[in-house]
């Protein structure tokens, strides 16, 4: 008996074996195709793109930037001591000296993030305690930098309002003591603006460490690195739905058990998820040294082990082999949507991007994204990120098993 029982687990461990060395025998020839392809790729990429170094990396550190058109066609003392002082702020990236057609035309490409116009006569209307409105366009493209720019402009209108009547209230002090009437206007106007600008580089609102701004490149590597994760699941449901209920399936379980298949598939789909991860990873890490990628990575991998096991219980089931496959990739572009990878989820409504929420990959993307923008990544947002694998084993538990 005791000899029976030691040979069965040697029997099994044997027919491991052999099954996984027949199911990466089938796909060796196209793993060590892509792997030629990304490695070549990733040299190419290394050679021609000059490498960020650590303090390129820290000195761009993912802060809000905007660039904004000045339109002040009196060239006034304002437009003069506003262009000085929020260029010393690391908010503006440049001030346009524009008339108002260029202004205009500036916001319809995504040049610029807002126009704002000096209106004319201002210091005449200010001695008569007249009020001109600054008018102000925001950008119609960028959506997500306006909403933050927009925000701020709310939280500090009251601050604003009073630092301005304040400040040029003192402006007949200061004609006093030095007599220069143009002298007093601009030592005023930059007395205000410097109380302006100090408040902005305080302000909380956009921090460092706060959510980064969308950067189109690093948005598509994130979500090129989130669907190369997930293609090795469409893999094993084709290994899965192929076997399903077949003689040879049959003889498969009887020798090995139900089990094992299923150990088999995963370790055949880690082996690609290596073969179409790690190049773009490593390529990452090398171009940018100062990146932390271990966040990203663990959440890669969680993402392949949830899409896999929820891919081998969906390969299980009892309904055509070509319908399995459509609702398959029906999941994978479900996934990709919803994660906001195809279109950014904070360009969506909020009522949306709350339903999204809830999406597999939203916090997947998000904590890749942070990765790829040297954002800090907390050990909160990685689980948050693999909330999807307990319900993604529990259904491949009970599902995705057969017994004979």
């Amino acid at each position: 008996m005791k000899s029976s029982a030691a040979k069965k687990p040697r029997q099994q461990l044997s027919a491991f074996g052999a099954y996984f060395r027949h199911e990466l025998k089938k796909n060796r020839r196209g793993m060590i195709i892509i792997l030629l392809i990304l490695v070549l790729a990733a040299v190419l990429v290394v050679f021609i793109i000059e490498p960020i170094s650590d303090e390129d990396g820290k000195r761009k550190s993912p802060v809000i930037q905007f660039a904004f058109s000045l339109i002040d066609e009196d060239q006034s003392i304002i437009g003069e001591v506003l262009t000085e002082s929020f260029l010393k702020t690391k908010y503006i990236s440049a001030i346009y000296d524009d008339d108002l057609p260029t202004a205009l035309r500036r916001l319809d490409d995504g040049e610029t993030a807002m126009a704002m116009r000096i209106p004319s006569n201002l210091f005449e209307d200010v001695q008569h305690g007249s009020v001109q409105p600054v008018d102000i366009w925001l950008s119609p493209i960028m959506k997500t930098d306006v909403a933050r720019f927009s925000s701020l402009i709310r939280q500090y209108a009251l601050s604003l309002n009073l630092i301005h009547s304040t400040a040029f209230g003192f402006q007949r002090v200061y004609l006093n003591l030095t007599g220069d009437e143009d002298a007093s206007w601009k030592e005023t106007s930059r007395h205000a603006v410097d109380t302006i600008t100090s408040l902005i580089e305080r302000d909380s609102f956009l921090t460092e460490d706060s959510e980064p701004p969308f950067r189109l490149f690093a948005h598509a590597s994130a979500g090129i690195m989130i669907l190369v994760a997930l293609l090795p699941g469409i893999v094993i449901l084709v290994q899965t739905s192929r076997l399903n209920n077949t003689a040879l399936e049959d003889r498969i379980l009887l020798s090995c058990g139900s089990t094992i298949p299923i150990i088999s598939r995963l370790l055949t789909g880690f082996i690609w998820w290596l073969v179409l991860s790690v190049p773009p990873l490593i390529t990452m890490k090398i171009m940018a040294s100062h990146l932390t990628i271990y966040p990203a990575a663990i959440v890669l991998v969680g993402i392949f082990l949830a899409m896999s096991m929820a891919m081998i219980a969906l390969g299980r089931a009892e309904i055509p082999t070509v319908t399995v496959f459509q609702l398959g990739w029906g999941i994978f572009f479900a996934l990709v949507l919803t994660g906001g990878i195809l279109y950014p989820t904070v360009l969506f409504p909020d009522w949306l991007r709350t339903a999204f929420s809830f999406s597999p990959l939203y916090y997947a993307m998000r904590v890749v994204y942070r990765t790829v923008m040297a954002v800090q990544v907390t050990t909160g947002d990685v689980l948050l990120a693999l909330w999807s694998l307990p319900p993604a084993l529990l259904l491949c538990v009970i599902k995705g098993r057969r017994r004979v």
